[in-house]
């Protein structure tokens, strides 16, 4: 390069210079091509033949197998009662998580903890199926309704259906997911608490028998509902008189306890078959961690 050569700055100069500045027209036309262009490399969701990409779908949240979790309690719980588990699921995942149910439970024993954990399929439950290692799905339901706590997922649609219209619980049902008042994937549905069958009352009678070796307070107290349920079928089981109470805003824990529901349920439908005596172990049964049987 020579002295006489321009510097790049020089050449710069010149060559803007020779370009004649863009008219309003073309200027307009220089835009829209980079918009266009622009587009393309955002992935702009304009359709195919408007310089964009096509439309992606709808983000969908990915289906969660486990649908609920429940935990059972009362204020009659100890140190030494046992723990039930409700996992809610469907049945074609059963086989896949026994293995964890077992390994949890065993977990659960090392800490001093008995624990019972149940897989259950809501479908297949309220179709009647009973749950393994439990005969009596019906009474079992009127349990988990004033016993259960929700641990993480959905929630009982049962709560949603008040206590004075549980007779049409298949219609509210229908109203409140069409009608889009709920999300169906946020509520798991067990159906209504129905009659209970002679055959699964008959069952429950034998099974507390065995059991009262092992724990006579507890086979006493379901004893005595089982007695209660077979000598008055027209009454309402006793889920469906708890329901009012927790609409009402109780907050005693001692009114909300599922065996405190029993007893007052046997002083207030069956008078005639419940004496002041046996009411009185009862209580006792309900409230101790060793029952005071009365000679």
């Amino acid at each position: 390069q020579t002295s006489n050569d321009p510097t790049p700055a020089q050449r710069h100069r010149c060559v803007a210079a020779a370009v004649p500045p863009k008219s309003p027209s073309s200027a307009r036309i220089h835009q829209h091509h980079r918009s266009r262009r622009d587009s393309r490399l955002s992935g702009d969701d304009r359709g195919p033949g408007r310089g964009g990409r096509l439309p992606r779908p709808p983000h969908r949240a990915q289906p969660v197998d486990l649908q609920s979790i429940f935990i059972m309690g009362s204020s009659a719980q100890n140190r030494a009662s046992d723990v039930d588990l409700w996992v809610c699921c469907e049945s074609h995942l059963h086989p896949a998580l026994w293995p964890k149910v077992h390994a949890v439970n065993h977990w659960a024993r090392t800490h001093g903890v008995e624990m019972q954990t149940y897989l259950v399929d809501p479908q297949k439950f309220q179709l009647g199926h009973p749950i393994p290692g439990c005969p009596t799905p019906t009474l079992l339901l009127d349990e988990f309704y004033r016993r259960a706590t929700l641990i993480a997922g959905r929630y009982p649609l049962w709560w949603l259906v008040p206590p004075d219209a549980e007779y049409r619980y298949q219609s509210l049902h229908d109203h409140l997911i069409d009608h889009r008042f709920i999300e169906r994937d946020a509520v798991i549905d067990f159906g209504p608490v129905s009659g209970f069958p002679d055959s699964e009352l008959a069952k429950a009678a034998e099974t507390e028998l065995a059991r009262a070796l092992q724990t006579p307070h507890k086979s006493l107290l379901k004893l005595k509902l089982v007695d209660v349920y077979a000598r008055t079928p027209n009454e309402p089981p006793i889920s469906t008189q708890y329901k009012p109470a927790v609409y009402a805003g109780e907050q005693d824990p001692d009114a909300l306890d599922a065996y405190g529901c029993c007893c007052n349920t046997w002083k207030a439908i069956a008078p005639a078959a419940v004496n002041s005596t046996n009411c009185s172990c009862s209580g006792d049964c309900s409230y101790a961690g060793s029952p005071t049987v009365p000679k």
